[in-house]
C-alpha cells in the first residue's frame, strides 16, 4: 500500500484515515513549560504513564542479572569482548564490549544501539565478517560504537530483541528483523517491543559498572534510526543515563512517522496521542542531549528538516526554562539517512568526557 495519498478510485489511504482520527487527540499531554514547577509536575506524571503504556515491568528497576564474559580479541587497536547478560531464565542478551587496547584506568561507558539493516550489534561494533554488514557500515557510517571506543569510552553494543543473534529462528537473515512478530506478541499481552528493549537495557545498566574497564557512575547512550528511538526512551526511564545522542530519529510522529517510518517497532500504544517527539526530548532535561539530523534524510517526512526544527523547539523550550539550554544541542549535516558523527563526537567528549574524574 502506498501511504500518504489517494488511490485512482478516490479511496483514502491509511495516513489520511489515521490523521483524521488524531484531530482533537494530539499532544494531549504536551510539555508544560509555563513554569519550572509546572514542568516538574508534568514530567513526574508522564513518565509512569509512558511506562504503563509501553508495558515496562512494574518491578522497576529490576535486580542485577547474572552475566558472563565469553571471549575477547583485538582488532585494529580496539579490544572486543562478548558479554552475555541473562535477562530471563535461559534467555540471554549478547553484547559486544569495546575499548582501546592497553586501557587500564576506569572509563565512562556508552551504550551504542543499532537500528535496522546492520545485523544488530555487528555493524555498530565494526565487526565486518560478512560483506552485508560491511555494506551497511559503508552506507550508514554504522560503526559508531567502534569510533567511540577509539575515543576512549568503554562501549557496550547489544543485540536488541529481534535483531542479530536474537532473531526468532537460527539461520534467519542477519540483516533482517522480527519486529512485526515480536510487536504483535507483545501488544497482545499488554506490552510493546520497545518496552521489551527497555527492560533489557535497564538490566544491562545494572551490569555495566561491574565490567572493567568501565567505571562506576553515570553512563551515556547513543543510537541511529531505530536505535535513536531506543536511546531516547532508555534515557527517559534509566536514571543512570547522563548523556543521550539520537541520530536520524527526531522527526514528528504525526507528519513524519506515519508516512515514512512504519516498521512495527515504532508503534507506541497511546503515546502518539499524548506527546510529540519534542515532548519526549524535554523529559531528558537537564541531562546532556544531542540530536543529529541530515538535511536530506527522507525519514524527516514531507516537510523535510523543518519538521525536525519544530520538534527541537519543543525540547529547547524545556531546557531554556530550567536554565540548561547549553546541555541541548542540535547537530545538522548535509546528507541523508545515516550517522554522521563529525559534530557529535566533539560535543560528547566536551560534556561527557571518557575519563572518570
Amino acid at each position: 500500500m502506498v501511504r500518504g495519498g489517494s488511490s485512482s478510485d478516490g479511496s483514502v489511504h491509511l495516513y489520511h484515515h489515521e490523521r483524521a482520527l488524531m484531530v482533537g487527540a494530539y499532544r494531549l499531554r504536551r510539555a508544560d513549560v509555563s513554569s519550572p514547577t509546572a514542568f516538574h509536575s508534568w514530567r513526574e506524571a508522564l513518565i509512569p504513564s509512558l511506562r504503563e503504556a509501553l508495558g515496562v515491568s512494574a518491578a522497576f528497576p529490576p535486580p542485577a542479572p547474572r552475566w558472563t564474559v565469553l571471549d575477547g580479541r583485538e582488532d585494529d587497536g580496539v579490544v572486543r569482548r562478548l558479554l552475555h547478560v541473562e535477562i530471563a531464565p535461559s534467555l540471554v542478551m549478547p553484547v559486544y564490549v569495546l575499548h582501546r587496547a592497553g586501557l587500564s584506568s576506569p572509563r565512562r561507558a556508552v551504550v551504542a544501539l543499532h537500528g535496522h539493516g546492520g545485523g544488530g550489534k555487528d555493524a555498530v561494533a565494526g565487526v565486518m565478517d560478512l560483506p552485508e554488514v560491511e555494506g551497511a557500515v559503508g552506507r550508514y557510517r554504522y560503526d559508531y560504537g567502534k569510533a567511540l571506543a577509539r575515543r576512549g569510552y568503554v562501549v557496550f553494543c547489544p543485540d536488541l530483541r529481534g535483531f542479530g543473534r536474537r532473531r526468532l529462528f537460527p539461520g534467519d537473515d542477519l540483516l533482517g528483523s522480527d519486529c512485526l512478530a515480536l510487536q504483535g506478541g507483545a501488544i497482545s499481552q499488554g506490552r510493546s517491543l520497545l518496552g521489551e528493549w527497555i527492560h533489557d537495557l535497564v538490566l544491562l545498566a545494572r551490569v555495566i559498572g561491574e565490567v572493567p574497564p568501565a567505571g562506576p557512575g553515570g553512563i551515556g547512550v547513543c543510537g541511529f534510526s531505530g536505535g535513536g528511538l531506543a536511546a531516547l526512551f532508555f534515557g527517559i526511564f534509566e536514571e543512570k543515563v547522563e548523556a543521550v545522542v539520537v541520530s536520524g530519529y527526531f522527526h514528528s510522529f504525526r507528519d513524519a512517522a506515519y508516512r515514512t517510518n512504519l516498521c512495527a517497532c515504532n508503534m507506541l500504544p497511546r503515546v502518539w496521542r499524548w506527546v510529540e517527539m519534542g515532548d519526549l526530548g524535554a523529559l531528558l532535561a537537564p541531562r546532556l542531549f544531542i540530536v543529529e539530523s541530515g538535511t536530506e534524510d527522507p525519514l524527516n517526512g514531507p516537510r523535510g528538516i523543518a519538521d525536525v526544527y519544530e520538534q527541537v523547539e519543543y525540547t529547547k523550550a524545556a531546557y531554556r526554562l530550567i536554565g540548561m539550554e547549553e546541555k541541548f544541542h542540535h547537530v545538522i549535516f548535509e546528507g541523508g539517512h545515516r550517522w554522521d558523527g563529525d559534530g557529535v563526537y566533539p560535543l560528547l567528549m566536551e560534556w561527557f568526557p571518557p575519563e572518570v574524574s
